[in-house]
């Protein structure tokens, strides 16, 4: 767990995107991701990419608040985690936000409940995520996002 939690502060919440020593450090080479849309992104390249580019794009700040977690071990070298977090966020651009207090009291524009469903296994002798699924309704993010401008109503029909 103290590896997860390593992972989401420091690389994910940290938005250490741009770091591609970073995702060798957590991710396996042939990791998938497996948006809550659906759509899947091989290889640990583009997940890293994905979650960069794409799912939180559009924050300016944000940081996951974990409420569950239960992890088991699969097999010799293998493990699965399946986490339930708070995903609390700024956009990029300020305003029309929900003005949520968040644990700390630190305030957000808003927070999305998540569940996350991990896989890892060893990899050069260290523990690496090599699948991650994430559950989310991420509608009020987009509400947040067409009510500052981010996006326009025709953007959702693309």
């Amino acid at each position: 767990m103290e590896f997860m939690e390593h992972n989401t502060m420091q690389a994910i919440d940290g938005k250490q995107f741009d770091k591609a020593a970073e995702r060798t450090k957590w991710m396996t080479d042939d990791h998938v991701l497996v948006k809550s849309t659906g759509e899947v992104r091989d290889g640990g390249d583009a997940s890293w990419k994905a979650l960069s580019q794409e799912i939180y794009a559009p924050l300016k700040q944000h940081h996951h608040y974990p409420s569950y977690a239960l992890a088991v071990e699969t097999g010799t070298d293998t493990w699965e985690m399946t986490g339930l977090a708070t995903l609390f966020w700024n956009l990029q651009v300020p305003g029309q936000g929900m003005n949520l207090s968040g644990p700390g009291g630190k305030t957000w524009d808003g927070a999305i409940p998540s569940a996350f469903k991990f896989a890892y296994r060893k990899d050069g002798g260290e523990i690496k995520i090599c699948r991650t699924e994430i559950f989310s309704d991420t509608s009020a993010a987009l509400v947040a996002m067409l009510k500052s401008g981010m996006l326009k109503p025709e953007d959702l029909m693309k």
